[in-house]
């Protein structure tokens, strides 16, 4: 979920060393961070010590390679030594025998010749020095005015999420993560002077774009449909009350699958038409419309306004209506939920393309066929 590179201004730190900072503080820090599971590293030299071996004075002493290695990884060992006894209590004895420098290795002794103890750095050349490269990772960095400089050798990370969990809220953390080690001119930063976290790749960057194409699209479509609802009813209260379906459908599918625990993507989003979600809606208000326009028609009302010459009421002629075409309306919106049927057997790749999809759009229309 998020990609970057080490960035070097400090003479003093050379890859070997950004590798090192990457293995030993940058992996680290990151693996804090909730939800991240893993930092994968891509470039750079990794430092480990080098024994380099003079061939002929190894003949020379009668030794071998192997029993170099034999006497190297004897010594860097602990070892336990039991327990001393001190009155009720028991004291751990052990040797620590881990190499920490240089002249630990060079100190080693290989075996004895003539009462005189011979050491590695008698017959090699211990230092501290790179492994041996596999691969290498560059970065063509895109200035403002239109050049590119090239960065033959650069360090890159990768912050890997937990599977299942959500990217957003660890994003934020990831980013704060990243001003707290880069630091500013007021607090410095865990990182050493001149060296930087570069974002590369930020998943933040693709939620942006997508939440702010969706946002824009269906605002768009909840707009038009309330215009073109508008032109075909005449009327304002009746082109409202379809077009509040739309955010009914949405707050109610929304509300399912987040209790089902169902992605929506821009694919199940996508598929959702505004048209097909106020059908049933239109229906309602319409035969609504034409039985209130038919009471005005055939009676005048009474002075209290509630009660028409016929004896009905507008509660009573509105639940007239609602009942008249409530049967249609229904059956119309399970025909198209049932149509959707065997998107739900999927399996697989496919399953989980369209499944999203196929609920959500069930959902919001069971959530319009509610409304109405």
């Amino acid at each position: 979920i998020y990609w970057y590179t080490i960035h070097n201004t400090n003479p003093q730190y050379d890859l070997m060393d950004l590798k090192s900072i990457q293995d030993w503080t940058l992996e680290k820090q990151f693996k804090s961070v909730p939800n991240i599971v893993d930092l994968s590293t891509f470039g750079g030299t990794t430092r480990e010590y080098q024994v380099r071996i003079d061939p002929e004075k190894l003949v020379s002493y009668g030794l071998s390679i192997a029993q170099v290695e034999q006497q190297l990884a004897n010594n860097n060992m602990n070892a336990g030594g039991s327990f001393v006894e001190e009155g009720t209590q028991q004291l751990n004895v052990r040797a620590v025998g881990l190499y920490t420098t240089v002249q630990d290795i060079e100190n080693t002794v290989l075996t004895t010749k003539s009462g005189t103890a011979l050491r590695v750095k008698d017959i090699a050349e211990v230092q501290q020095g790179p492994k041996i490269m596999l691969g290498a990772m560059a970065r063509a960095d895109h200035q403002p005015d239109g050049t590119i400089v090239d960065n033959p050798e650069v360090i890159q990370g990768v912050v890997l999420l937990r599977k299942g969990a959500d990217a957003e809220p660890a994003l934020d953390l990831i980013h704060a993560k990243v001003k707290e080690l880069n630091g500013d001119k007021d607090h410095p930063g865990i990182l050493p002077e001149g060296v930087k976290i570069v974002p590369m790749l930020d998943r933040a960057d693709l939620l942006h774009y997508t939440l702010t194409t969706v946002m824009h699209n269906m605002g768009e479509g909840m707009i038009l449909v309330t215009i073109i609802l508008f032109l075909f009813f005449g009327n304002v209260r009746g082109a409202f009350i379809v077009a509040l379906t739309i955010p009914f459908a949405l707050l109610f599918a929304s509300i399912f699958l987040n209790l089902s625990k169902i992605p929506a993507n821009l694919l199940s989003l996508g598929a959702l038409d505004f048209g097909m979600v106020v059908d049933g809606a239109v229906v309602m208000v319409e035969n609504i419309m034409r039985h209130m326009s038919l009471r005005d028609k055939n009676g005048s009302s009474v002075a209290s306004g509630r009660i028409t010459m016929s004896g009905k009421s507008p509660l009573a002629t509105i639940r007239d209506a609602s009942h008249e075409v409530q049967r249609p309306v229904f059956f119309a919106i399970a025909i198209i939920i049932t149509a959707y049927l065997p998107i739900f057997t999927l399996q697989l790749v496919e399953g989980r393309l369209f499944k999203p999809m196929a609920w959500t759009v069930a959902l919001a229309l069971l959530g319009a066929m509610t409304f109405s």
